[in-house]
């Protein structure tokens, strides 16, 4: 089956990422240890590729697509690595914002319970009903399914009976998938899903794959959709990449993942910093989508000097966690405490210096000085 195109607000939303996927024509930094994670590589193909050198992209296109066998969002890319002397291009601005679509998005994690009482109650994503109705849901691919909609005034919730396993058992979900609500501004609701993933070790799979539980027949079904991310693809966009030709790569946006392309702007913005050990650092991190950023604290405690990649060169002992980390200057910050204002008399000027900062994917970003 093909892969479909969908709505950049759908892929966003149903892909849990706080951070935006990069627009046509941004300049991006590649990075192949990324590429190696994003994909679930094994320890002895990540030290490999260790000291792969980062590569100065040039965004063609970036394609979010849906795989209609198990609604996993995913963006296809397409990048052309940049000669020493070219400039970077600001990006071309998106077509469709991500919010003049969609209204609002509701997240409901599924319990067994949910699977085999034949409904589903939720809130805040249909509209108040005082008698009984059929409601038509959509899924990602723009499928539609009549579901009897009952709408509970002392719970003030919205309970789905009859029709609902139908759509429960087409897309073969499991107790700890997570649907995703949205409500678009024309009214319309669509469902997306969001698959809980297992890592299974086989022969012919490097370790860590991870495959989407399919409990309808006891089989698994492979994340990468359709096969487009294979050993092979991964191997011939890095060295595509590091022989500065044109290739193609596919991302799938996993909390926890890292990513393998970032913002040039802010990669160059943070790697001039002075990072040195000791500095406190934070760092927003999602645990979970449904509860937004929440900030990590701690200090370096070491920095790594590699000859050719800057990747994750900082090492970090976190205050939370209690354990040291390796990470990338540009996905953290330095803890500056804020200095409160001093008080001063009404007629005299405050003359303050203007903030520094860059374009993140088209958006100015303000950061401060250390």
């Amino acid at each position: 089956m093909e892969n479909n195109e969908i709505h950049v607000a759908i892929w966003h939303a149903c892909s849990g990422l706080i951070r935006m996927a990069p627009i046509l024509s941004s300049t991006v930094y590649y990075y192949p240890q990324g590429h190696v994670d994003n994909y679930g590589g094994s320890a002895s193909t990540q030290t490999l590729c260790a000291n792969f050198p980062s590569i100065k992209c040039h965004v063609n296109s970036m394609r979010f697509l849906a795989d209609p066998a198990t609604d996993e969002v995913f963006a296809h890319m397409n990048m052309r690595p940049m000669q020493p002397q070219e400039t970077s291009v600001g990006p071309a601005r998106s077509k469709e914002p991500v919010t003049d679509f969609i209204d609002s998005v509701f997240y409901k994690p599924l319990e067994y319970s949910d699977l085999i009482g034949g409904g589903l109650r939720v809130e805040k994503i249909f509209d108040k009903e005082k008698e009984d109705n059929i409601v038509v849901i959509h899924d990602i691919h723009n499928r539609e399914w009549e579901v009897q909609h009952v709408y509970d005034n002392a719970s003030n919730s919205h309970h789905l009976t009859n029709g609902w396993s139908r759509f429960t058992s087409s897309k073969k979900l499991h107790a700890g998938d997570e649907l995703v609500f949205m409500r678009t501004k024309d009214g319309r609701v669509i469902v997306g899903i969001r698959r809980s993933v297992v890592s299974i070790s086989q022969n012919h799979e490097p370790t860590g794959f991870s495959f989407i539980r399919n409990v309808a027949h006891g089989d698994k079904i492979a994340r990468t959709g359709n096969g487009l991310c294979s050993v092979e693809s991964l191997g011939t966009a890095m060295g595509n990449a590091l022989n500065k030709v044109e290739f193609e790569a596919v991302y799938y946006p996993m909390t926890g993942k890292s990513s393998f392309f970032y913002d040039s702007e802010a990669v160059d913005f943070f790697a001039k910093k002075k990072w040195v050990i000791g500095m406190r650092v934070k760092k927003n991190i999602v645990v979970d989508h449904r509860l937004g950023r929440i900030t990590h604290f701690g200090f370096i405690t070491g920095i790594r000097n590699e000859r050719n990649s800057p990747w994750k060169r900082l090492k970090v002992m976190w205050d939370q966690v209690e354990a040291e980390q390796l990470e990338n200057c540009w996905e953290i910050r330095p803890d500056i405490p804020s200095v409160p204002e001093q008080k001063r008399e009404p007629d005299i000027p405050i003359v303050r210096e203007p903030k520094r900062g860059f374009k993140l994917f088209g958006q100015t970003m303000a950061v401060n000085e250390i």
